[in-house]
């Protein structure tokens, strides 16, 4: 019921990789206790309650609050720095205890300062349900969505 709807892997400006969830599940989930995976096995778990309601997303960053540098965008939560995007054949999953929720497609490539967007009502899985986002960014030189599906 969450889908990961966008990524930034690559961006211009330092460690600032954030990406979107979005529930599309018919009440609230709360984000505590789940975790996010990455390619190299590496799980961060959730450990504050961050909820995101039926047909909403959120917007999460790599990094903290103090430490974020993008001013385009804006996360609702922080997953720490223990979790990387890799720039080259990479994944990212949501997981809970019971294992894989969703996951996304696995990138052989990361644009520099271009979001991977999933076409609505695509299977996130798969590598042709993800476009690279063309909508410039306000006040970077990137390109993306964040916080719009």
């Amino acid at each position: 019921d969450l889908v990961i709807t966008e990524l930034t892997i690559r961006p211009t400006g330092g460690d600032s990789e954030w990406f979107e969830i979005y529930n599309q599940h018919g009440a609230s989930i709360n984000l505590n206790g789940l975790g996010i995976e990455n390619c190299a096995g590496k799980v961060v778990q959730f450990a504050d309650d961050l909820i995101i309601g039926a047909g909403e997303l959120v917007v999460l960053g790599r990094g903290s609050a103090q430490s974020w540098q993008h001013a385009d965008v804006v996360p609702d939560g922080f997953i720490g720095t223990d979790l990387r995007l890799r720039n080259r054949n990479c994944h990212l999953a949501i997981t809970n205890a019971a294992g894989v929720l969703s996951e996304t497609y696995e990138w052989d490539k990361a644009e520099l300062g271009v979001s991977m967007e999933l076409e609505h009502g695509r299977d996130e899985g798969d590598m042709d349900s993800w476009f690279a986002s063309e909508q410039p960014m306000a006040q970077s030189n990137e390109y993306g969505t964040p916080g719009v599906w």
